[in-house]
This record gives C-alpha cells, sequence and structure tokens, in this order.
C-alpha cells in the first residue's frame, strides 16, 4: 500500500469495457516495455503467437525499456489484441498483470511532488469525463493508502521548492473553484497574478510570492477587482480566428505527416462546429478546407453565444471549473515543463479555454442547445487528440508567442465573454 495524493472521483472510476462509445485502445501509439514484449515472446500458444507477429514490432526510436516495441494499429485505428466485444484479449488471457505498462495505467497518470505520489485520471478516458466534470459539487483531494501491484513511473517530479509550489498550486485552485467570479473572470484574474509573479516563481522568491497572494487575496474579498476586469476588451472574432487557425494545423499535420491523430467523435463535432456557423468546406487534394471565417460568421457565433452557450452556462459552469482543477492538478501546473515560465504554462491552458468554449458555441448553432452529453463529447474528443501526440495547441501559443501577442490583453480577448 502506498500513500498517495488523489482527487475524490478517483475511486469512483471504474472502467466500463465494452460498454463504452469509444475505446481506448485506438488511434494512439500503444508502447510495449522490454519485460511485457519477452513475457509476450514466451507465450506458446499458437493464436497468440500469431497475434504478436502481426500485431507487434520492435520500436526503431525507443529511448528506453519503456518504449521497446509498440502495437500496430489495423486498418480502423484499433488494438489488433481486441476481440469482436471491443475487450482485451491479453487482459482475458493473462489478466491485469500481464498487460503492459500503458495499458495496464491508463487512463491513470502518476507525479511526484516530494515523497508524495500523486495519482491523476485523464478526460481522454469518456467515463472519467462523465464522472469528474458532471459532478456539481467542487472537486476535492484526499490522501489515500492506494494498493499498487506495479512500479509506477512519475511523468513529473517536483524535489525543489516544493513549499513555492504548493502556495501556488493551493492559490490556483482556490481561485478556479472561487465561484464569486464567472469562470473566465477567475482565468483572468488567474492570468494577472502569473503576470506579477513569473519573474518571483523563476528566482524562487517565495516571500515575495506570497506577498502577490497575499494582495490578490485582499482584492477578492472586497470585490476590487471587478473594476480591473471591466479594463479589458471583448473581441469574439480573435477567438474565432485562433479556432480557424488550430483547424488549418490539424489538416496541415494531416496532409505532411500522414498521421492519424484526430479522435472520430472530434471530427464530429468539427463537422456540428462548421454547420452551426454556416462555414462552407471546399475539396482540396482529398482534403476538406474550411473556408476563410466572414462577417456572417462572426455574427451567428455572437448569436449562438448568447442564445445557447450563456444560457446553457449560467447553471452548467462547474463543468468548466471541475476541468480546470483537474488540468491543474494533472499536470503539476504551472511547474511540469523546467524551461516553460509559468506566464506561458498559463497561456497555454487558455488556448484549452477558448478550444472548448469556441467549439461549444458553434456547435450549439446546429442543435440549437448545449446538453451534458455534448459538452462531455467535445472535451473528451479534445483531450484525445491534442493531449495526446498531436502539438497543435503547442504550435498556435509558439505562433502566438513569435509574433509578440503572449500578453495578457491578447489572453483577455480569448476569454472575456
Amino acid at each position: 500500500m502506498n500513500k498517495m495524493l488523489v482527487p475524490e472521483f478517483f475511486l469512483k472510476f471504474k472502467c466500463i469495457g465494452s460498454l463504452c462509445e469509444n475505446t481506448c485502445c485506438g488511434g494512439w501509439n500503444i508502447m510495449i516495455d522490454k519485460k511485457t514484449y519477452k513475457n509476450y515472446k514466451k507465450i506458446r500458444g499458437k493464436e497468440f503467437k500469431k497475434l504478436m507477429n502481426n500485431a507487434v514490432e520492435i520500436n526503431p526510436n525507443a529511448k528506453c525499456d519503456s518504449q521497446f516495441a509498440k502495437i500496430k494499429l489495423n486498418n480502423k485505428g484499433e488494438c489488433e489484441f481486441l476481440d469482436d466485444n471491443k475487450l482485451c484479449i491479453i487482459h482475458k488471457e493473462l489478466g491485469e498483470n500481464g498487460l503492459c505498462y500503458t495499458c495496464k495505467t491508463y487512463p491513470r497518470s502518476y507525479n511526484k511532488v516530494g515523497n508524495l505520489a500523486e495519482i491523476s485520471l485523464s478526460m481522454s478516458c469518456p467515463e472519467v469525463a462523465r464522472i469528474a466534470l458532471l459532478n456539481p459539487n467542487k472537486m476535492s483531494f484526499e490522501n489515500m493508502e492506494i494498493k499498487s501491484n506495479f512500479k509506477y513511473y512519475p511523468t513529473t517530479i517536483i524535489n525543489e521548492n516544493e513549499e513555492l509550489f504548493w502556495m501556488v498550486r493551493i492559490f490556483t485552485i482556490d481561485l478556479i473553484q472561487n465561484r464569486n467570479f464567472k469562470i473566465w473572470q477567475r482565468l483572468l484574474i488567474l492570468g494577472l497574478f502569473f503576470e506579477k509573479t513569473e519573474d518571483f516563481i523563476k528566482n524562487h522568491e517565495q516571500d515575495e510570492i506570497l506577498s502577490v497572494i497575499n494582495s490578490f487575496k485582499y482584492l477578492l474579498e472586497n470585490d476590487s477587482i471587478e473594476e480591473l476586469l471591466n479594463d479589458f476588451e471583448v473581441n469574439s472574432n480573435f477567438q474565432l480566428d485562433i479556432i480557424k487557425l488550430l483547424n488549418d494545423t490539424r489538416l496541415i499535420s494531416d496532409r505532411h505527416f500522414k498521421q492519424n491523430t484526430i479522435d472520430k467523435f472530434l471530427k464530429e463535432c468539427i463537422k456540428s462546429f462548421n454547420e452551426g456557423l454556416q462555414i462552407e468546406t471546399l475539396q482540396i487534394e482529398g482534403l476538406q478546407i474550411e473556408s476563410d471565417i466572414t462577417e456572417k460568421q462572426y455574427e451567428i457565433y455572437k448569436n449562438n453565444y448568447t442564445n445557447y452557450y450563456a444560457k446553457y452556462m449560467d447553471d452548467h459552469e462547474y463543468i468548466l471549473e471541475n476541468y480546470f482543477t483537474n488540468y491543474i492538478f494533472t499536470n503539476i501546473f504551472p511547474f511540469q515543463y523546467e524551461n516553460r515560465d509559468s506566464f506561458d504554462e498559463y497561456c497555454i491552458m487558455v488556448l484549452n479555454y477558448a478550444l472548448i468554449k469556441t467549439y461549444l458555441i458553434g456547435i450549439s448553432g446546429e442543435h440549437k442547445y448545449i446538453d451534458d452529453d455534448i459538452v462531455i463529447k467535445l472535451i473528451n474528443s479534445i483531450e484525445r487528440t491534442y493531449h495526446h501526440g498531436n502539438k497543435a495547441i503547442e504550435y498556435i501559443f509558439e505562433k502566438l508567442k513569435q509574433s509578440n501577442k503572449i500578453n495578457i490583453k491578447n489572453m483577455s480577448l480569448l476569454l472575456k465573454n
């Protein structure tokens, strides 16, 4: 038994197997660690040997033993080890211990802060998205004794400046869960905080960070920050332009790198988005290219926001709150990458918000409403596409940074309703 920090919904999660609308065994590279690969080679059954020969290959680009081999996907983009009921043959024959590390752990991921391990769950699993996002109560976290039958490998390890890390994390999550403000306001306030503390975090100036935290707490408690937020402009055109850029990036990726990285449900969401905003598509060399966004689309977008999106979010902002609370926890936000500043990490989070919000506004125009199923489908498919190998969001971030558009003013244009 290991002491681990987990979100409270962690214990509610259970894989629903063949009842799931999607499969975690499709569309992604499935790596097999060296030890598991050798164990599979020892199995004598003819059918299993045949599957191994057809479906598993040594990974020539492996950088460590955990990437020693990989499973080749079939022409449907799915794992060859699925049976007719979409259940895993390896799990059925060998049990959980027979699975490779990737399959054994998904949708779980591990991080470590000091001596404390953390387990998070990915929204790229539809069942995780449902139990995590549709809970109207604030997401909480617990230290629990968790039984683990295998050695886990943390994605991120925080060994230094733990006190600073917890100071920033607790303030960040408390702010995201502050329901005295709309979600866009919470995110914008968070941006103002990281704008002020970026250098302090970089230089590990703990006393300075604490001073800024206390000043923000005072502003939040006295409603003084409302006046500051009112100074920022609204620009829905900029929001739509970013999504157009993301869609173009997706098409470029498909065309030049021949990657089947777009989840099938995201393709359906993009189709609904185009229809909801009456965006025409052109066929060029076998690809569907969205035409440029015009004043007509901007007007439809604004009407969809007022008539559908705003009405739904008035009672359901806890969904986005839960999404970003889990995002902060899972990604050790904003400390996941040593070579990226805290404000940059914040801007990437805002791009994720813009992606979800803008797609929902477009999609609502086709259905003439938004409901929980639409939101779960979109967020789940975005997670499957953009958080599992597709670097389009990071690409857009770099493009904005190169053109000197990574600043709080432009982030406010993506956030403010």
